[in-house]
């Protein structure tokens, strides 16, 4: 008679891990769509009339939030192809700072202020462009969340070590050591 053993901690935390994943993916998912259903309900109000200005900028807070819950869904698609092995990336030349001046466009930063730094004679950039503006974006928006209301933010972009190194900064708290 043999007795098996099966180590399930691996599991449990794949488990947790998942769980975590989806209760985030569900807050990011939510937070553009409260925004598309408050300002769509505010247009469709029938007891107020919206001036042309108003109106246009609530249809441009509706399509910048639909482009952002697009994004979000093409993120979880990548991740899924990630998991199963088949993600493909492109490599094409990018132009440092336009992919840096597009994320932040995208990340809406209000009051706060970019200042971006490339050093001179960088080598050209081969990446998948609209994968380095979400990561660039998200780390944008992260600055903008936590760094206070009017923060400056700073893109420094250098060569180190025979790659290109990119540094978001904030004036914020920063992350606790622990």
């Amino acid at each position: 008679r043999g007795l098996l053993l099966h180590d399930i901690t691996a599991d449990r935390e794949l488990d947790r891990m998942r769980a975590s994943l989806v209760s985030t993916v569900s807050h990011e998912l939510r937070t553009p769509l409260a925004s598309i259903k408050g300002y769509a309900t505010t247009l469709l109000a029938e007891d107020v009339q919206w001036d042309r200005a108003s109106q246009n900028e609530f249809l441009q807070i509706i399509s910048d939030e639909s482009d952002r819950l697009g994004e979000l869904v093409n993120n979880i698609l990548d991740l899924s192809r990630l998991d199963a092995g088949v993600l493909r990336l492109e490599r094409v030349e990018c132009n440092l700072e336009e992919t840096i001046h597009r994320a932040a466009k995208q990340a809406r930063f209000g009051a706060h202020r970019l200042e971006v730094q490339v050093e001179a004679g960088l080598p050209a950039l081969y990446a998948d462009p609209l994968r380095l503006e979400s990561i660039l974006r998200n780390l944008f928006e992260n600055a903008v969340k936590y760094g206070g209301e009017k923060t400056s933010i700073r893109v420094d972009v250098q060569k180190q070590d025979g790659s290109i190194l990119f540094r978001v900064a904030d004036d914020g708290p920063g992350i606790p050591p622990g």
